[in-house]
Parts: structure tokens; sequence; C-alpha cells
């Protein structure tokens, strides 16, 4: 009998052995592919160098082109005014990642009355793809995940007692995520309807809550027109008229493949919270609803310039019904099956936060190989050293290098697109006719620079000699060439 014992220990060493081993070979593979991205984020890249533009001292909207909100700007305007290093910005993104974590653990323990069980439902949501992409990103989706766990946290856990108060917050919450990206108005536009169907308090008392949000939206959008200038809401709205449809092959294979990964999760969703709401279980309704209200956002993948990663702001809580209907199920009171689900999931988290903590001590956004870590610094040190006042480059380099470029030619996406169908401000023009006549001493050019210099002159590099190339593994080995004027 004694000898049955320890083979079944013997088993069970060997058991967790082998999964250690299978889970570290798998984690190798894992990363390796999922970090075959760029070499840096095109957005995140356009966001740090606009919120260098702002240290020093440029008016945003008027002294340079922004297509987004003021609000992730500022904030990153106040983290560099802390410490003028990119490290603050990262310990900001490490931090507000951690709390909305913690926030989403205490919303799961809500639901299930379950501390395990929301713990391993909160591993769980840190494998889901655009979170491990997206978290460590300087981009508007990762600050509005935290405002979004944020809201829930208030709006499920802070007392009603005065309910004014609370509902004020709530608003302010609220704006700060219109202000961060427009995407979150489908989300507050339910969240309203939400309340007026849900709220036990009188009808007089519900308009006029209704009416002072309103005029809160109202008084702050009037304060933006009047600081920032009639050039606000056309840039960061109405500019992305000449934004095209995508490719029909491109948007029909993201949208499909999209729909059959989560579409039914959003579809138990809503089927739990509508339950919940005709069970008068109001704050848990809302909870399964997170997810449902953020879904029409899908109709922004038909168009150039948005792709899927729009969808993590609310990852942490897109799976909840599907843990809520798993996880209440009585066969996982069964120990061994538990041990089973959870141990290899705990030491999956704690691998995805090693990888965390790689990229948080690394002084340079994705990157997943020494070669490239390497290259980019080479690159920065190589801008660095230029003596020139401005010049082309991405703008990831040129923030880390603190170099300006020419007149809003920061963000070729939009430069791009302005060439094909021209918009009635004429946005860029004077860009163009600086390009034109007075050409850039050094250009360190990649495809889309290059791309974009190609269309406003097809013999633009005519009059360049190539210096360097930089090669990066990543992105599909691209590289990236230092091209000088002919003096």
């Amino acid at each position: 009998m004694s000898i049955c014992f320890k083979k079944i220990k013997n088993f069970k060493f060997f058991y967790f052995l082998v999964l250690i081993i299978i889970f570290l070979l798998f984690f190798i593979f894992f990363w390796k592919d999922q970090l075959e991205t760029n070499y840096l984020d095109y957005a995140e890249g356009s966001y740090l160098y606009e919120t260098y533009l702002l240290m020093i001292n440029k008016k945003p909207y008027q002294d340079f082109f922004i297509p987004q909100p003021p609000v992730l700007f500022y904030i990153g305007y106040l983290l560099l005014k802390i410490y003028n290093h990119i490290i603050s910005i990262k310990i900001y993104l490490f931090f507000i990642f951690k709390i909305s974590s913690i926030f989403t653990y205490l919303v799961y323990d809500k639901v299930f009355k379950n501390k395990l069980i929301a713990l391993l439902s909160l591993i769980f949501t840190f494998l889901l793809t655009i979170t491990i992409f997206r978290w460590p990103t300087f981009t508007t989706e990762t600050t509005l995940r935290f405002l979004i766990s944020l809201f829930v946290f208030v709006y499920i856990f802070i007392s009603e007692k005065n309910f004014l108060k609370k509902y004020f917050f709530l608003n302010l919450i609220l704006i700060l995520m219109f202000l961060t990206k427009y995407t979150s108005i489908f989300f507050i536009l339910f969240f309203y309807i939400f309340f007026i169907l849900t709220q036990d308090i009188e009808k007089n008392k519900k308009q006029l809550y209704l009416i002072i949000s309103f005029l809160m939206f109202f008084i702050i959008l009037i304060l933006l027109d009047i600081f920032f200038g009639k050039k606000f809401f056309y840039q960061t709205i109405f500019i992305r008229k000449i934004l095209p449809l995508k490719q029909k092959d491109l948007l029909l294979s993201s949208t499909f493949y999209y729909l059959i990964k989560f579409l039914p999760f959003y579809c138990l969703n809503l089927y739990l919270g509508l339950k919940k709401m005709l069970e008068k279980k109001y704050q848990q309704s809302f909870i399964f609803l997170i997810s449902v209200f953020w879904f029409p956002n899908l109709i922004f993948n038909f168009f150039e310039g948005t792709y899927l990663y729009i969808f993590y702001p609310i990852e942490n809580f897109l799976l909840i019904g599907f843990f809520y209907l798993i996880f209440q199920k009585k066969f996982l009171k069964n120990k061994n099956i538990v041990k089973l689900i959870l141990y290899p999931l705990f030491l999956w988290s704690l691998l995805v936060l090693v990888y965390q903590f790689q990229i948080f001590i690394d002084n340079y956004y994705l990157i997943s190989n020494k070669h490239d870590l390497l290259t980019t610094q080479k690159l920065i040190e190589e801008i660095k050293m230029r003596q020139e006042k401005e010049l082309i480059a991405p703008p990831f380099f040129l923030f880390m290098a603190k170099k300006k470029t020419y007149d809003n030619f920061h963000d070729p996406f939009f430069v791009f697109y302005y060439l094909i169908k021209k918009d009635k401000k004429n946005t860029f023009e004077k860009t163009f006719q600086k390009l034109k006549k007075i050409r850039p001493k050094i250009i360190i050019s990649d495809w889309r620079i290059k791309s974009v210099l190609l269309m406003i002159d097809k013999n633009y590099f005519d009059k360049y000699k190539k210096i360097k190339e930089f090669f990066f593994l990543n992105n599909q080995s691209e590289t990236i060439t230092l091209y000088q004027r002919l003096d």
C-alpha cells in the first residue's frame, strides 16, 4: 500500500515537472510569435511625439495636428513634467494595468462570491491576445481600460447614500473616457439607457440627473472649443471623412474571425445581463452588459486606421458570462479538477508577469530580441548626433531623440490619405509646400514615410544618397534607411 502511495506522489511530481517544462517551451514559442510585430507601434509613436511637442510649449490643434481628444497627451505631459524620461510613462502604464486588474478581481468576486474563482477568472483575461499586446503601449486604449474599470468599481462598490455625489463622479469618469477616445460614445449612451431603465428613483429625479449629465458634457465641449479653437473638432472628428473603408478582403477576414472567436461571449453576456435585469439584480446585470455596451464599436473596424485593438478596454470583462456559466457548476467542487485547471494557469500567469517586467525594465517598447534593442539604440543615437533642427523620421525615434520633424509630418497615416482625398481645410498643404521648397537635409525613412514622399514627388529621393540602413528582425525584417541630401 505504501509503495502505491509513493508511486502516486512520484507521479504527481513527474506530472508537474513535465507540465512546467511544456509551459516554459510553449511560453518561449508563444511570445516569439506574439512579438512578431512592428518594432514600434506607430500610433504610440505619434502620441509620444505629440506629448513631446506639448513639452516644448507647442499648442495642440493649432501649432500641430492631433487626430485624438486631449486627455492622453496631457497625462503624458504631466508625467514628463514630473520626470522627463520615458520610464515615467512606463511606470504609469504598469500601475494602471495592475490597478485595473485589482478592480476587475473585485468585480469578479462580487459576481462569483468566491475569491479563488475570481482570481482564476482574472488569470484567464491576461491570456487574451489584445491584452498581451496592448498593455505596455502608451495609447488611448490602455487609459480607457483603466477608466472603464474605475467606472465599474465606483458604480458597484461606492455607497449610494449620497447618490448625487456618486452620480456626479460617474459622469466625470464618462467625460474623461469620451475625451480620451470618442469610441467610448456607445458605452456612454448605453449606460444612460441602462440608468433610465434600472435606477429605482422618482421620474423627476431621473430627468434631473440626465439634465445634469447633458449640461456637464455640453459645458466641457464648449470649453474645449474655446480653449483649443475651431480646429479641435475638425481634427478630432470631421477629418476622418478622408479615411476610406478597408479593402473588402481585409475587412471581411478581420471582422469574420473576430466574430467567430468572440460573438458567443457577447451573446452570452447579453443573455445573462437581461436575465439579471428581469430578476432586478441590476449590479450583476450591468457587469454582464459592459462588453455588450462596447460591442457596436465593431463598426469602426470597417474603416482604415482602426483595428480590433479597440476592444482592449473591455477584454477583462469579455469572458465573465462564460466564467459564470462554468464556475457555477458543481463539478468544480472536485479539488483535482480545480488543481488541473488552476495550477497550469497560475504558472502561465507568472510567465506573463515575467514578460511584463521585461518590458517594464527595458527602455524601449516591444523589443523582443537583443538585436532590435541594439539597433534601436544606434538609430536613436544617430538622430541625436545630427545638428539639424528639423528632420524626417518615424515619430517614436523623434520622441526618444528629442528632435522635431517638419510641420505635421509626424503622422504619415493621415498625410497619406490626405494626399488621396484632400479635405476642404487644406490641413497639410503648408507641410507639402515646405517639403517641396526646403527639402530636409536628413530623412530617416521606413516604407510608410517613403511612400508618402514619393506621392508628393515621384522623384523626391533623386536628390538624396543612401548613407546607412538599419535592419530589424521583427515585422518581417523591416528596414529603416538614412538618406542625406546632395548639396
